[in-house]
């Protein structure tokens, strides 16, 4: 069964790093102009509306330095909880909780790269909102199993599909 649960973190894990460094450029570019999704998109996301622009360029910040000091800033975050993430893995690879830690610090700080995919591509947006949802249900995994990877008390189990459950119903409604 491990060898099983490791498989699936390698192949979720690959496809979230590679989407967000495929995604990084796509994020770059949104970040130079005005915002063109909907507002809780771009606040999310830190994509400046054109008053933000404004008020930017009154500071004598050009919407590329503004781009490339947060795409910079943000790739070197995610760097480091990739990199923990796979020493986690590396280190501990026979460990349930290991591999549920390692696998919420990834795919929750690869988002910015998948977001900025979905939006310049919509037909990627099944794949990106699956692994989005994965990262919502691991991380939700991490706070109900954390240290070893056991649910405990078993009672805990209703909170995990209670939040599955919820996240799904957001999913639909957004």
């Amino acid at each position: 069964m491990i060898k099983i649960a490791r498989i699936v973190w390698v192949i979720l894990a690959g496809l979230a790093i590679g989407l967000s460094v495929i995604g990084m450029p796509v994020y770059y570019a949104q970040l130079q102009g005005p915002c063109v999704s909907d507002a809780a998109t771009c606040s999310e996301m830190l994509i400046p509306t054109t008053a933000e622009l404004a008020a930017l360029q009154a500071q004598g910040w050009s919407p590329q330095q503004y781009a490339l000091m947060y795409t910079i800033v943000r790739s070197l975050q995610i760097l480091v909880w990739v990199v923990i993430g796979l020493l986690i893995f590396v280190r501990k690879p026979n460990d349930r909780g290991a591999l549920i830690i390692s696998l919420a610090l990834i795919l929750s700080q690869t988002s910015d790269g998948r977001l900025a995919i979905g939006d310049a591509y919509p037909a990627l947006n099944l794949p990106i909102q699956f692994l989005d949802y994965v990262a919502s249900i691991s991380l939700a995994f991490l706070l109900i199993t954390f240290p070893d990877g056991r649910v405990v008390p078993r009672v805990m189990w209703i909170m995990i599909v209670y939040w599955v459950v919820i996240l799904n119903n957001q999913d639909i409604v957004q």
